[in-house]
C-alpha cells in the first residue's frame, strides 16, 4: 500500500508533462515490473487551438539488452492497441500479442508477449493512452488493473489541470496584450503610423521573447522590421529588394497559412534565411500568419537567437496577439481617415461620416439619427433658440463617432464583454471629443459629446463629473441616448425592446438630470411616436440599415449567418423545447488546396459549399463557424434526408475541385468532416451542444491526422 501511495504521489505532485515524462515511466516500470511502458499524450496546446496531435514517450527496462528488440519496440505509432484503446475508450488486456489482430508489426517481430492498454480520460476528454508491455506472459495482471486505472486517472487529472492552466494563461496574456494594444489608440490620433506601430511591435517582442520581428500587411502597404533595442528598425510603404529578402515576405508569398517554425518550413520550401536574420544571429524563429474573415491579412516573423521554449504555446499566443494588433491597425487607420474628413465643411463631414458609419456597429447609424432627433426635440421643449437646437442635433449625429476607433474584436464581439473590454468601449466618447475639438465649426459641441455618458452622481465616464459640472447640452444628449437605447431593439438583452413608458420608468432610476428629465418625459414619448409613424425612418435609412445588418450579421464571403444571428435563432428553439440537430461540416485539407491551387481556389470551394447548403430545403439556418467550417441547424425529422443530401454535395465538390488522380487518392475517404448533435439529448444549452459537436469533430480530425501521418 505504501508503494502504491508513492507512485500516485509522484504523479500528482512531481510529474510535469513533457518535462520529466521519462522519470514518471521509470517509476511505473519499477512498480509494475514490466519491460516497456509507453505514454501517448494529445498535445495540450494544439488541443486548445482545436487541433489534435500526439507525442509519445516510452521507457524500456534495463533488463532488455537485446539491441534488435530495443530498436523494434522503440517504434511507436498511432496504431495497434494504442489506437483501439484511444478510439474506443476501452481497457485492453492482450495476453498473447502475437495473436492480436491489430498488432504493430515491429512489436510482433520483437516477440512482445503481453500488452495492457488503458485510455487516459477525464470529464469526457481523452488525453491519451498508457501502455504496459512485456516479453513474458503477464502473471496475475488482473490484480494490477485497479491500480493501473488509478494511475491513468491520476495522469488524466494532471493533464486536465495542465490543459486548464494553458487555457487560463493563454487567455490572460492574450487579454492583457489586447488591452495594451487597444489602449494605445487613446493617444494615437496625432501620432504617425510608423511611430505608433513600432511602439506596439516592441511590446509584442517583449511578450514573445524574440529579438526581432518582421511584420507585413500588404493590403495597407505596411512592411517593417523592428528589433527589441531600436537599433535595427525599418519601415517601407511598398515592396523593394530588401522586403523581398525577408522571411516573413517569402513565407507570405508561399501562402503558408499556419504558424510554423523556420526549421519546420525553410528546408521544406528551400528558402534561405534573410541577410538581416543572419546579421542578427537568428538560429530559429516563428512565422505567424493572421487570418481575418477567411483571409490572411498580415504576417509576422519572430527571430530568436536561441532555441524557442514551448513552441506550440508561442504559436497560439502570438497568433492571437497578432489578430488583436491587426484590429488595432484597422482602428488606427479609421481614426486617421476620419480626422482628415473633419477638415471639410460641416455638410461634407456629416455626409462622409454617415457613409463611413454604415460599416461599423450594427445600430450606430439609426441610433445616432434618433438620438439627434430626440435631443433636438428636448432642446425645443426647454425653449432654447434655433442655433442651440441645431447644435444639439449635430451633437446627436456625432456623439458616437469615436466608436470608429474601437477595434472590431471588441465593438463587434457577439458575447459578453470582459471588464477590460468594457473600459476600452468607454474610450469612444474621448475619441469622439478628440475628433471634433480642434475643428472650428464643431468645437462648440466637443464637451457635449465628450460627456454624454456622465451621470449626476459621478458614476459616469470618462471624467466622473457630478451634475453641476456637466454641460446642459451633455445632460440633454445623455437623456436622448439612454431613451433610444432602451426603446430600440438590442439583440444582446433579455428583453430586446422596451415600450416608451417602460423606458421612462427605468430612466427614473438612472442618475440623469432630474430637472430636465421631469420636464421632457411626455416630449420623449411623443417624439418616439412621431419618429416611428412618419418622420424619421425613411426608406433610404431603412435600406441602409438592412445593408448594414447584412454586413454585420452575415459572413462576407458566403452570406451565411454570423454567430450572433445563428445563436439567437437556436436559443429560440431551445426556449420552445423543440428538438433539432446541429450538423458540423469541415472541409478536409483546405490548406493543401490553398497551397496547391491558391487561396482564391479554396475560397471558391467554400463559396460553392455554402451555396449548396443554402439551397437545401432541409436546413433552417447555416453559420460559417470558421475559415473552412459550417454549422447547420436541421429539424430532427430531416436527419436521414440531410445525410443523403450532404453526401451528394460532397461528391459534386470532389468532381468539381479535385483535378487529378493524386488529389482523388488524397481525399479518398472524403472531402468533408461531418458529424452532428441532437437537442436535448446531447446538451441543454447551445454552449453544451457546440462543445459536444466540437469534441466529435476533433475526434474525426484526430483519426484522419494520425492515419495520414502514418
Amino acid at each position: 500500500m505504501y508503494k502504491n501511495l508513492e507512485v500516485i504521489n509522484f504523479i500528482i505532485s512531481k510529474w510535469k508533462p513533457r518535462r520529466n515524462d521519462r522519470e514518471l515511466l521509470s517509476v511505473l516500470v519499477d512498480y509494475f515490473k514490466k519491460d516497456v511502458v509507453v505514454l501517448g499524450i494529445v498535445d495540450l496546446v494544439a488541443l486548445a487551438d482545436g487541433r489534435i496531435s500526439v507525442y509519445f514517450e516510452r521507457y524500456i527496462s534495463d533488463r532488455v539488452v537485446d539491441k534488435e528488440k530495443l530498436k523494434k519496440i522503440g517504434i511507436i505509432r498511432y496504431s495497434g492497441a494504442f489506437r483501439e484503446s484511444f478510439e474506443q475508450r476501452k481497457l485492453l488486456i492482450i495476453k498473447d500479442y502475437s495473436d492480436y489482430k491489430n498488432a504493430e508489426p515491429a512489436w510482433r517481430e520483437a516477440s512482445l508477449k503481453s500488452v495492457v492498454s488503458i485510455p487516459i480520460e477525464r470529464n469526457g476528454e481523452v488525453y491519451g493512452v498508457l501502455q504496459l508491455a512485456s516479453f513474458k506472459p503477464f502473471e496475475e495482471i488482473e490484480s494490477h488493473i485497479d491500480f493501473l486505472k488509478y494511475c491513468a486517472n491520476a495522469i488524466a487529472l494532471v493533464l486536465s489541470e495542465s490543459f486548464d492552466k494553458y487555457k487560463v494563461e493563454l487567455h490572460k496574456k492574450t487579454e492583457d496584450m489586447h488591452v495594451i494594444l487597444s489602449s494605445s489608440l487613446k493617444g494615437s490620433i496625432n501620432k504617425p503610423m510608423d511611430v505608433w506601430l513600432e511602439e506596439n511591435l516592441r511590446k509584442i517582442l517583449r511578450l514573445s521573447g524574440a529579438e526581432v520581428t518582421g511584420f507585413i500587411m500588404p493590403s495597407d502597404n505596411i512592411y517593417c522590421v523592428v528589433d527589441r533595442t531600436g537599433g535595427f528598425t525599418a519601415f517601407f510603404n511598398g515592396i523593394n529588394d530588401r522586403v523581398k529578402d525577408w522571411i516573413v515576405y517569402k513565407l507570405y508569398k508561399a501562402k503558408v497559412n499556419k504558424a510554423v517554425t523556420y526549421k519546420e518550413i525553410l528546408d521544406k520550401l528551400d528558402l534561405p534565411l534573410s541577410l538581416e536574420a543572419k546579421e542578427l544571429g537568428v538560429v530559429n524563429g516563428l512565422f505567424v500568419p493572421v487570418e481575418y474573415n477567411g483571409h490572411i491579412v498580415a504576417s509576422f516573423a519572430y527571430g530568436y537567437t536561441k532555441d524557442i521554449e514551448n513552441i506550440n504555446y508561442h504559436k497560439l499566443l502570438l497568433r492571437n496577439v497578432g489578430f488583436h494588433l491587426v484590429m488595432a491597425i484597422f482602428s488606427f487607420k479609421r481614426l486617421r481617415r476620419l480626422k482628415d474628413v473633419l477638415t471639410k465643411s460641416e455638410e461634407q463631414f456629416v455626409r462622409s461620416f454617415m457613409k463611413m458609419s454604415e460599416l461599423r456597429d450594427s445600430y450606430t447609424h439609426g441610433h445616432s439619427e434618433r438620438v439627434a432627433f430626440y435631443a433636438k426635440k428636448i432642446s425645443e421643449a426647454l425653449g432654447y433658440d434655433e442655433k442651440t437646437n441645431n447644435k444639439l442635433y449635430i451633437a446627436g449625429l456625432l456623439h458616437d463617432i469615436g466608436k470608429i476607433g474601437i477595434p472590431d474584436s471588441i465593438l463587434l464581439k457577439p458575447g459578453r464583454l470582459s471588464k477590460h473590454e468594457l473600459e476600452i468601449i468607454k474610450y469612444h466618447s474621448v475619441f469622439s471629443y478628440e475628433m471634433v475639438k480642434d475643428i472650428d465649426h464643431l468645437r462648440s459641441i466637443a464637451e457635449c459629446i465628450r460627456h454624454h455618458h456622465e451621470r449626476c452622481d459621478g458614476s459616469g465616464y470618462p471624467d466622473g463629473l457630478l451634475c453641476s459640472q456637466i454641460e446642459p447640452c451633455a445632460k440633454i444628449l445623455a437623456i436622448a441616448d439612454v431613451f433610444d437605447a432602451l426603446t430600440s431593439e438590442r439583440i444582446y438583452r433579455s428583453k430586446k425592446k422596451y415600450l416608451p413608458v417602460e423606458a421612462i420608468e427605468i430612466m427614473d432610476e438612472i442618475e440623469l438630470d432630474k430637472f430636465i428629465f421631469d420636464k421632457v418625459k411626455n416630449v420623449l414619448v411623443d417624439a418616439y411616436l412621431l419618429e416611428s409613424s412618419n418622420g424619421f425612418n425613411l426608406p433610404k435609412v431603412k435600406n441602409i440599415e438592412k445593408e448594414r445588418a447584412n454586413i454585420f450579421f452575415k459572413d462576407y464571403l458566403t452570406g451565411t449567418d454570423r454567430f450572433m444571428v445563428f445563436s439567437e435563432y437556436v436559443k429560440q428553439k431551445i426556449e420552445k423545447r423543440e428538438k433539432f440537430h446541429l450538423f458540423g461540416l469541415d472541409i478536409v485539407g483546405l490548406g493543401y488546396i490553398n497551397y496547391k491551387y491558391g487561396a482564391g481556389y479554396g475560397n471558391k470551394m467554400i463559396e460553392t459549399l455554402s451555396e449548396e447548403l443554402m439551397k437545401s430545403p432541409y436546413l433552417l439556418r447555416i453559420m460559417r463557424s470558421g475559415a473552412d467550417s459550417f454549422i447547420c441547424l436541421c429539424p430532427a425529422d430531416n436527419v436521414s434526408t440531410f445525410f443523403s443530401f450532404i453526401e451528394k454535395v460532397e461528391k459534386n465538390l470532389k468532381h468539381k475541385f479535385l483535378n487529378n488522380e493524386q488529389d482523388f487518392k488524397k481525399f479518398s475517404s472524403g472531402l468533408l468532416y461531418k458529424t452532428h448533435v441532437l437537442y436535448p439529448d446531447e446538451g441543454d444549452t447551445l454552449e453544451d451542444l457546440l462543445y459536444v459537436l466540437r469534441v466529435k469533430l476533433k475526434k474525426l480530425k484526430f483519426i484522419a491526422y494520425n492515419l495520414d501521418s502514418k
